[in-house]
């Protein structure tokens, strides 16, 4: 590993152990103590996050921690994933996040690997619960489409069916009772700006109605560990 990127890992390495109540504490002194009962629990949840994200990244590449590390830190960019995928995995207690930041880091080490695109989706992975992925898995379904446009949607589930190429907020509910149309709409807002879905201006109006992205897609791989069917 070069001197930078041993310097960067010290750093990233020192900041975990800081003592973060201590530090809180100097501006907000009940803060502090707080944390500072919650510290144990904390580390030890850092501490899954980060083991279980180890775990899958060196069973979907077929590479140790070591060579993983070795790979990445060949460049910036590679050094910013692995300290970015660490960092999220401190606090992604969802299973299927960790798993997700799991196959970036694999992902991240591939003769072919877009690390632009991995540090995208693992920043999108972070910021993103669950049901953002509920509503983002259902985004990403294959449904039935008219012979005429194979990228179109037919919403058989209407009385009449009827061929779209966007989703409303109107249309989750039926797939998932719980994702009523006002929980769709509060969710979007996240959605749309980490890329991951877009709204169909052009059909729509935009009002409401959204489509996933090729990113979107490409998270939905990370998540479920294949191309979305």
């Amino acid at each position: 590993m070069n001197s930078r990127g041993k310097e960067l890992l010290r750093l990233v390495a020192a900041s975990f152990a800081s003592g973060l109540p201590a530090a809180v504490s100097v501006y907000d002194p009940a803060a502090g103590a707080v944390l500072a009962l919650a510290q144990p629990a904390m580390t030890v949840i850092a501490e899954y996050g980060i083991n279980r994200v180890s775990v899958v990244a060196a069973a979907e590449s077929g590479l140790n921690g070591r060579q993983i590390a070795e790979r990445l830190q060949e460049s910036e960019e590679g050094l910013r994933l692995l300290v970015q995928t660490f960092e999220a995995a401190r606090t992604a207690v969802l299973e299927e996040k960790l798993q997700a930041l799991g196959r970036c880091l694999a992902a991240g080490v591939q003769p072919d690997a877009i690390i632009d695109e991995e540090l995208q989706l693992v920043g999108a992975i972070e910021a993103l619960e669950t049901y953002h992925l509920r509503v983002l898995k259902i985004m990403a379904q294959e449904r039935l489409t008219s012979p005429d446009d194979p990228d179109s949607i037919v919403l058989t589930d209407r009385s009449t069916p009827e061929t779209v190429r966007y989703w409303s907020v109107r249309d989750f509910a039926s797939v998932d009772p719980d994702l009523a149309p006002d929980v769709v709409e509060s969710l979007i807002g996240p959605m749309v700006a980490r890329g991951v879905i877009t709204s169909e201006t052009a059909t729509s109006g935009g009002l409401g109605s959204y489509i996933v992205t090729r990113l979107g897609r490409r998270l939905m791989e990370r998540v479920i560990g294949q191309a979305p069917q």
